[in-house]
């Protein structure tokens, strides 16, 4: 199966959180529920076949965000750096 990777944009609590697509949480870029909020509490990118094309724009759009900072990570469940 073909890897492919997202990002999410967390507003409030400023962070950007790198995932494999099919992660439970990421589930392809849907998320695991509806957010009541729309896209003002965080945006998923679009998707990526290659862990460090999702890395790097992730990197590039955690400088353009509001609040200096901006925390990029991977997620402790699915890994996608591996």
């Amino acid at each position: 199966m073909e890897k492919v990777f997202f990002y999410y944009k967390n507003y409030p609590n400023n962070y950007i959180m790198l995932h494999k697509g099919n992660c439970r949480f990421c589930n392809f870029g849907n998320g695991i529920q509806n957010n009541l909020l729309g896209n003002m509490n965080g945006l998923w990118s679009n998707d990526f076949n290659i862990y460090d094309e999702a890395l790097n724009e992730a990197t590039e759009v955690a400088l353009l965000m509001p609040r200096i900072n901006t925390v990029v990570n991977n997620c402790k469940k699915c890994n996608p750096q591996i």
